[in-house]
């Protein structure tokens, strides 16, 4: 039976990263999948025994990760496309402006 123990759905990939150490190093044997392209990615365990011993570890994990939050030593980084948002806006923007102008 498999058991879904986190939501990787907008989670920083630095703190992704440093989650699935935390279980490898605490021996929890976990799985990650996606239904779809479109879907966010989830980390399971198959036994019940690894379920309640990884889901305490991530609540652990989450309340050092708010504690860090309210004292502001937690940076998350924006989006690595958001680059590619800007420049796309900027040069959908400006051929809009040249396509507009040529009916004035």
């Amino acid at each position: 039976m498999i058991f879904k123990i986190f939501d990787l759905k907008n989670v920083p990939a630095t703190e992704e990263h440093r989650l699935k150490a935390l279980l490898k190093r605490k021996n929890v044997h976990y799985h990650e999948m996606q239904k779809d392209k479109h879907s966010s990615r989830v980390i399971y365990v198959k036994n019940k025994a690894q379920s309640v011993k990884a889901k305490k570890l991530i609540q652990d994990f989450e309340e050092e990760w708010r504690e860090m939050g309210r004292h502001h030593t937690v940076s998350t980084h924006p989006p690595k496309d958001r680059l590619t948002r800007i420049l796309f806006f900027s040069i959908t923007l400006v051929l809009a402006f040249y396509l507009f102008s040529l009916f004035l």
